[in-house]
């Protein structure tokens, strides 16, 4: 009976305690980024990627050249890629980063065409590769150093995140989602978007409709389950076999990009009391700064308008496309 006793007491001191933990305080920083180019002619639909040798940036509303590259100065390249229906053309684009040495340029929708960029003595160009897996079920795709494919598809019960080799063979798949599994409207609630970092070996799947977001592991060939949490309130309900979810996006982790120690992410402030909700608002000056277990712990001004971000992975610096007051490339470090 005294034992018993004991661990009731134990069990009530442990309950108090917890109660009276506080939430981890999130620290608010101002930061001063560093321009690397200010002669960016884009639209504000655009995609940043930063490799070791060049800026990407994907502007779709250019038909021809709508994949621009600037050099680590931020002086300009040139321009590769066309904007149609024919072969090596693209309707809607998606690119990321390719190993460490360029990037994939995969048609998400219409002709599953794909190519990567690779250098050659007359310049830039864009190869066609065969990419037999990818097709109307993938929401996103990442790669490896080895030039493997990493693929999210949210129509999976199980395995949602799969390993392919080059030539279109699985190595390994891992993970599922907490919501119900049998709506028949899983690729649109559950579309998302992954990143990895190839040099931590991180994968982060943050859901577009609920706030759902997981950090893997991928090591040796291996797909593990790090964290999951979901970052805000998800609100939904099921109806006649479909999934309602009335306020998709809400507190949903998006635009984000991996540093070594950190997930960063577009994050309006949330401290921002005043009435402005153009595009230029000061609201639209900060990121969140997560760490790899979710918590977010900074909160970054940057001082002027975010558009998108782009890291390298391999340290704590990021980049973004900013409005300072034309569209512009700045480097930031956490």
């Amino acid at each position: 009976m005294k034992y018993y006793k004991q661990i009731h007491i134990a069990a009530f001191l442990f309950l108090l305690i917890g109660c009276n933990q506080h939430p981890q305080k999130v620290e608010r920083i101002n930061m001063i980024p560093k321009v690397i180019t200010n002669e960016l002619y884009i639209s504000k639909n655009c995609k940043l990627i930063k490799t070791n040798d060049f800026f990407y940036i994907s502007d779709i509303k250019e038909t021809d050249g709508f994949i621009k590259i600037y050099n680590p100065d931020g002086s300009f390249n040139t321009s590769i890629g066309k904007i149609g229906n024919g072969p090596e053309e693209f309707t809607t684009p998606y690119i990321t980063p390719y190993k460490d040495e360029g990037i994939l340029v995969w048609n998400q929708w219409g002709r599953y065409n794909s190519a990567i960029s690779q250098n050659t003595k007359e310049g830039m160009v864009l190869n066609p590769i065969t990419t037999c897996f990818i097709n109307e079920n993938v929401a996103s795709l990442q790669t490896d150093f080895e030039g493997n494919f990493i693929i999210y598809n949210p129509t999976k019960k199980e395995g949602i995140i799969t390993l392919y080799s080059k030539d279109g063979k699985e190595i390994a798949s891992a993970g599922k989602l907490p919501y119900p599994q049998d709506i028949s409207n899983r690729q649109e609630c559950f579309s998302g978007n992954i990143m990895y970092n190839p040099y931590n070996k991180k994968l982060v799947l943050a859901l577009n409709t609920l706030p759902y977001t997981a950090v893997y592991q991928i090591k040796d060939n291996n797909i593990t389950l790090l964290n999951e949490q979901e970052i805000g309130d998800a609100e939904y309900h099921i109806s006649d076999n479909n999934m309602n979810i009335p306020n998709p996006g809400k507190d949903c982790l998006v635009g984000f990009c991996l540093t070594k120690d950190y997930i960063v992410s577009i994050l309006n402030d949330p401290d921002y009391k005043g009435t402005d909700r153009s595009q230029t608002s000061p609201k639209r000056h900060t990121v969140g700064v997560y760490d790899y277990n979710l918590n977010l712990i900074k909160i970054a001004n940057l001082n002027m308008p975010r558009i998108n971000l782009a890291s390298q992975g391999n340290d704590n610096s990021f980049y973004s496309i900013v409005l300072n007051p034309e569209y512009s490339i700045v480097k930031a470090e956490l």
